[in-house]
């Protein structure tokens, strides 16, 4: 059961970062990448699922987990990277885009090898994108009480370094 609640605890917290940080992108409006995040996340983790319920896995549970830390870290240095003042943060940059579909991707292997198959991709397809929204009306709304608008942009992927460094323990 705790496998299940870190599960989901590392998808909302995913979904809270994405949203946060779709608030701060000047060219898309926010809706627009709310559904384009969600169909990809559902695309790479469901492929990520398949995968591992249709071949033999080697790997374990802990092995998945590192991997994901690994492509949590290159993203979170990846969005520091993409960051301007007048444009906000490229989130669908193309080393970004690549780093998130690996991650999405091995989520998916994780849950596969943990035998959770399509009904659990949906699931967490309807709790990520929940987040997504959450996070997208929480940090729209930070942005009013934080008058530093550098400070405003780095506590999404500062919340997600801290949940990511939660899930190596």
């Amino acid at each position: 059961m705790w496998i299940w609640f870190v599960i989901v605890f590392f998808v909302l917290a995913i979904g809270l970062t994405l949203g946060g940080l779709s608030t701060f992108m000047r060219g898309l409006p926010p809706i627009v990448v709310l559904i384009v995040l969600s169909f990809y996340f559902l695309f790479f983790s469901y492929i990520g699922m398949f995968v591992a319920l249709v071949s033999f896995s080697w790997f374990g549970f802990r092995f998945f987990d590192i991997v994901i830390v690994i492509c949590s870290f290159l993203f979170i240095i990846a969005m520091i990277r993409s960051y301007h003042p007048a444009f906000g943060y490229q989130l669908f940059y193309k080393p970004i885009a690549w780093i998130l579909a690996s991650l999405f991707f091995f989520m998916g292997l994780q849950w596969g090898t943990l035998g959770y198959g399509t009904f659990f991709t949906i699931t967490m397809t309807f709790f990520f994108t929940l987040a997504v929204f959450i996070g997208i009306l929480l940090y729209n709304s930070m942005l009013m009480w934080v008058k530093n608008a550098y400070v405003a942009a780095v506590i999404p992927l500062a919340s997600f370094l801290l949940v990511t460094v939660i899930k190596l323990l």
